[in-house]
């Protein structure tokens, strides 16, 4: 909880992960002594891209099957994918998504 443990008082900074942090009979209480050797936020990473983006990789190619939260509106990626660079838009159109690869539309989930 960001609001238990500032930064000010945590030591780890406020866009990272950390899951430990000292007790309160700990006389260094409320500080995180992992904040960055933890893999939470390279699990973070791959569950945004391949969840709420649903850019999911496949042997010899990839899947976009979006699922972003409602507050989203879209989401621009740009990743290197199977050796080449990708920029991928996803954005909201009705009750599905229109989503582009490098500047080609599509409509729906594909394949590409």
């Amino acid at each position: 909880d960001n609001m238990a443990h500032p930064s000010t008082v945590s030591g780890c900074e406020p866009y990272a992960f950390t899951n430990q942090y000292l007790g309160p009979q700990n006389a260094r209480s409320g500080e995180s002594i992992s904040g960055w050797i933890t893999g939470t936020a390279g699990w973070m990473f791959r569950s945004v891209l391949e969840y709420f983006c649903g850019i999911k990789p496949g042997y010899s190619s990839f899947v976009v099957e979006p699922c972003l939260p409602t507050s989203w509106e879209r989401a621009i990626i740009r990743r290197e994918i199977r050796g080449q660079m990708q920029t991928i838009e996803i954005r909201r159109k009705g009750v599905g998504y229109a989503i582009s690869v490098n500047g080609r539309d599509y409509c729906g989930p594909i394949a590409y």
